[in-house]
């Protein structure tokens, strides 16, 4: 269903080790509000800092701990196509599965794989990162314009009409609205 924007600006997220919003066998593969509470402490730390929300960092050292696990983010240009999308354990977002199909039916190539912190520091150091970008049930898509780590901001160029984040917006709002086909059945008329 559409929607307005969920976030009135691009978002600004804390890149977050401390706190864990899901853990293995938890009920993070359903939509309960449970699932929520997790992250309330983490978000309002986030908030008090005047950033929108958490993306959720593993806290231990080891490389595999340092997986991004919150947040379905696209990364440009990716490791291996254009954009990479961190694939999770759980059962995938919607939004998320929808934003990789058009993202393949405009010819901008994306992968699905695990994503450390450690790869989005060094890509946006060697100025490598240029656009990043979150998709979910109410934010569709949202345009990043900085995560912080630890003190350190890293700023993402200011979204265009032209940029892939909007442009994914629009198709996928057009879709939804029915000013372009659903050629996906994602639809459902009621």
């Amino acid at each position: 269903m559409p929607v307005g924007p969920y976030f009135a600006q691009p978002i600004r997220l804390l890149a977050e080790e401390r706190f864990v919003r899901a853990f293995p066998g938890g009920t993070g593969d359903s939509k309960a509000a449970g699932n929520y509470a997790g992250g309330l402490l983490a978000a309002r730390l986030a908030q008090e800092k005047r950033l929108s929300q958490c993306l959720m960092v593993g806290r231990r050292r080891a490389p595999l701990r340092r997986r991004i696990r919150r947040y379905e983010c696209f990364f440009r240009p990716g490791w291996q196509g254009d954009y990479a999308s961190f694939r999770r354990h759980d059962p995938p977002g919607v939004t998320r599965n929808s934003a990789l199909t058009l993202l393949r039916e405009m010819g901008i190539p994306a992968e699905e794989r695990q994503i450390t912190i450690d790869e989005i520091l060094s890509a946006h150091a060697a100025g490598k990162l240029t656009e990043a970008f979150g998709a979910g049930t109410a934010a569709i898509v949202a345009p990043i314009a900085c995560i912080r780590y630890r003190e350190r901001d890293m700023q993402f160029p200011a979204p265009t009409d032209s940029s892939v984040a909007a442009r994914l917006r629009a198709r996928l709002v057009a879709i939804q609205t029915g000013r372009e086909p659903d050629t996906h059945n994602w639809l459902l008329p009621v």
